[in-house]
């Protein structure tokens, strides 16, 4: 079975930094998403921040959250809702955090599960790697997924959505 993935759209944020980009109107044409981001966040404390994933009108998730800061032992928690974290302003300069976002079978009306790998740079100290498991319960296809920073998203921050498409 091959499988191919169709970029849908895809943003790059400009001079001035966005709270927050969102994909809407996605197409009921493909099994699964993929979201790939490359985020830095204009908020000046700490190294990363908490930023929030909503698919379509819903933040609030079951899930789990596998995570270690600068290659220490690894811990994990039950997050309230969908985050991940993102490179903040204390970081090294000029580095982004890689973000991969997977949603299977997004057209399903049931319970969805889904996932996310994040990789927060920082040379001066190491790179914090978080996984995320969680599930969307909303009863709906999916149609709109947003990712909000706590302040702003940087410019040459960037998303690109893709579809799979399973032949």
């Amino acid at each position: 079975m091959a499988t191919t993935f169709t970029k849908i759209a895809d943003v790059t944020v400009g001079a001035g930094g966005q709270s927050s980009i969102s994909f809407t109107s996605i197409p009921s044409t493909f099994t699964d998403l993929v979201a790939v981001y490359s985020l830095r966040d204009s908020t000046g404390a700490g190294v990363y921040n908490d930023i929030n994933i909503t698919v379509n009108s819903q933040t609030a998730a079951a899930g789990r959250v596998l995570y270690t800061i600068n290659g220490t032992s690894a811990a994990s928690y039950s997050p309230t809702s969908v985050t991940v974290a993102d490179n903040a302003n204390a970081s090294t300069a000029n580095t982004f955090s890689n973000i991969q976002v997977y949603i299977p079978n997004y057209l399903s009306t049931g319970v969805k599960s889904a996932s996310a790998e994040v990789a927060i740079e920082n040379n001066a100290a190491g790179c914090n790697l978080q996984l995320d498991a969680f599930t969307i319960t909303n009863g709906a296809a999916i149609t709109t997924l947003t990712i909000t920073a706590l302040a702003n998203f940087v410019q040459y921050s960037t998303a690109t959505l893709y579809g799979i498409s399973k032949s």
